[in-house]
């Protein structure tokens, strides 16, 4: 190695500026390391046969894709580091270490940057599948949100051979392919398209939200997880979280900055790595949320449409029409457990929805019983039609008080 101090302070600042940065992932990717196991804990852990609604094919999916490209990047930086640091503090020459940083800069952008795009591709996939689901799975936004995946994954793969065509063109330094406004554009793009799903994610589950709004604070205040953790789920799963990471790093990492010096530099490259390690998580953060059943905009929000649909089946008086069932709802007294019972079924706490279930039929009377009952003398005959109902993909969830009563849902 050059004994130059200049060359030796240069390149401790430049490890540094890397190491520091690589510290920080390796602690958020722990975090989804933690997530991960979470998640396939609750798919084929002990007692998975039990759930009802362990989680579905897809949020596994993207989880296990969510860390295994984080695990890819992960060890790219990794290796990039230790390959510096082993060229710069050798004793070689200063057209190696140059050498080295092009092959950096082909490893990067050859393996790295398709990696990143995917990572950005899965975020975008999760919030329109939690849009969808919030906003009541009407068939058009499904269509519209495959439409939008299939644009987006068109031109991170364009940019993806542009870059190719660029790199292949001759070898580069790290600071010709920064200045160059066509790797600006071609860098930019594809996060300005992400950027864009992500804003129209955002904007149906925040008006879907705003109609639901005194619902949403009602089912916050019935549950038992605390108001300003049920804030920080809400604003987790609308998704402005992500959007504002994601606004934030593409000013960070394309807005043109002064010269800066090496803490200042340092501390700019840990927080863009610190946002960047954030959006990779945030998939598998909701999907976590909606695994524990704490999502708390689809809970309050389909919930309320529960209700609605089951007043023409639940009408005050009984199970039947008011004119017909009036004395049989007159001499029924109810006993302080079953008013409990139906004060919490009128409120929907006891009403937990799945993560991905659809409302295929909110509620459905059917007649299942004929009960025929002969009148002696009179020869007349009684039928008395029972309405039940059909809750169709809905779980009910009993208070540890009422264990082993019947359902709140059945009726009398």
């Amino acid at each position: 190695m050059d004994n130059n101090p200049d060359d030796s302070l240069r390149t401790l600042v430049y490890l540094q500026v890397h190491a520091a940065p690589l510290a920080v992932q390796t602690y958020f990717y722990a975090i989804c390391t933690g997530l991960t196991a979470y998640i396939l804990y609750q798919k084929w852990g002990p007692g998975a046969d039990r759930r009802s609604m362990p989680p579905s094919a897809f949020m596994v999916f993207v989880t296990l894709a969510t860390f295994l490209v984080f695990t890819l990047l992960c060890i790219i930086d990794t290796y990039s580091l230790w390959y510096l640091a082993y060229q710069s503090l050798s004793d070689s020459a200063t057209d190696e270490v140059t050498q080295t940083s092009g092959k950096l800069v082909y490893i990067e952008n050859f393996v790295s940057f398709p990696a990143t795009a995917l990572m950005f591709t899965l975020g975008d996939v999760v919030a329109l599948w939690r849009a969808y689901v919030i906003v009541g799975r009407p068939r058009l936004l499904l269509v519209l949100s495959g439409c939008v995946i299939l644009g987006e994954i068109a031109s991170w793969i364009l940019t993806i051979v542009l870059w190719a065509r660029l790199l292949l063109g001759g070898p580069y330094e790290p600071h010709l392919l920064a200045d160059s406004k066509t790797v600006l554009v071609l860098n930019i793009v594809p996060f300005i398209v992400t950027a864009f799903v992500e804003l129209i994610a955002t904007s149906l589950i925040a008006y879907k939200t705003w109609m639901h709004w005194k619902d949403v604070r009602e089912f916050v205040g019935i549950t038992t997880i605390r108001r300003s953790t049920a804030t920080l789920v809400v604003v987790v799963e609308s998704g402005l979280v992500y959007l504002i990471f994601l606004i934030t790093y593409i000013l960070l990492f394309y807005f043109p900055r002064p010269n800066q010096g090496v803490v200042s530099l340092a501390f700019l490259v840990v927080f863009q790595y610190s946002l960047q390690s954030l959006i990779f998580i945030y998939p598998t953060l909701v999907i976590v949320l909606v695994a524990a059943r704490i999502a708390v905009l689809e809970h309050s929000i389909h919930s309320v449409d529960l209700r609605s649909g089951l007043r023409f089946a639940l009408p005050p008086g009984g199970t039947g029409s008011q004119d017909h069932d009036a004395p049989r709802a007159q001499s029924h007294r109810w006993g302080p457990r079953e008013e409990d019972r139906q004060q919490e079924m009128s409120q929907g706490s006891d009403i937990i929805l799945g993560r991905d279930v659809g409302f295929a039929g909110l509620a459905t009377a059917t007649n299942d019983a004929e009960d025929i009952e002969s009148k002696s003398g009179a020869g007349t005959r009684r039928v008395e039609l029972r309405a039940s109902l059909s809750l169709v993909d809905v779980s009910v969830q009993r208070d540890s008080r009422l264990a082993g009563e019947p359902s709140p849902m059945s009726l009398p």
